[in-house]
């Protein structure tokens, strides 16, 4: 986690209907490529292909039990893209209330995320997940989570 617990910016609002929010803690990194284009994994890779546009998400996800953020990190990168992923410094932390379809349940994830690169060859994850290099100038309104496009505006700032 970072030092402080309180998120920088929050996204969405829990459901009005007072339907149950499972709580998820979760980390990502922004790679960006030598043209500025940032690492994803597509939504359709992960078994959502019945979307109707592609749908992306940063390296990354959920928490688990007594697990640090950057722990989650470099075990998302290794599960994801089979290669090992440098840390180079945190970007912020932002909450994200959130309807999963697969789950159809309600979330409320508060992620921690990174600046970083990938080390090593990216092709030996599992097979059913792809990498991509989304434009974030062009392509950002791809993201599930608004707060992914915010850590990338983040990283991209600095």
């Amino acid at each position: 986690m970072l030092a402080d617990d309180l998120p920088d910016a929050t996204f969405g609002s829990p459901p009005s209907d007072g339907s149950p929010l499972i709580v998820r803690p979760a980390a990502y990194v922004v790679v960006f490529d030598p043209a500025g284009r940032v690492a994803v994994v597509s939504a359709d890779a992960r078994g959502r292909a019945r979307q109707t546009r592609p749908l992306y998400w940063l390296i990354g996800g959920g928490r688990e039990a007594g697990e640090t953020a950057e722990a989650t990190v470099a075990r998302e990168c290794r599960e994801e893209l089979g290669c090992e992923v440098r840390l180079k410094r945190p970007l912020g932390r932002a909450r994200q209330f959130f309807y999963g379809r697969d789950e159809d349940a309600w979330f409320d994830m508060t992620a921690d995320f990174f600046a970083g690169r990938l080390v090593g060859d990216p092709t030996g994850g599992q097979p059913d997940l792809l990498l991509h290099w989304l434009d974030p100038a062009t392509e950002a309104q791809h993201f599930f989570h608004r707060c992914h496009a915010w850590a990338v505006e983040r990283a991209a700032g600095e």
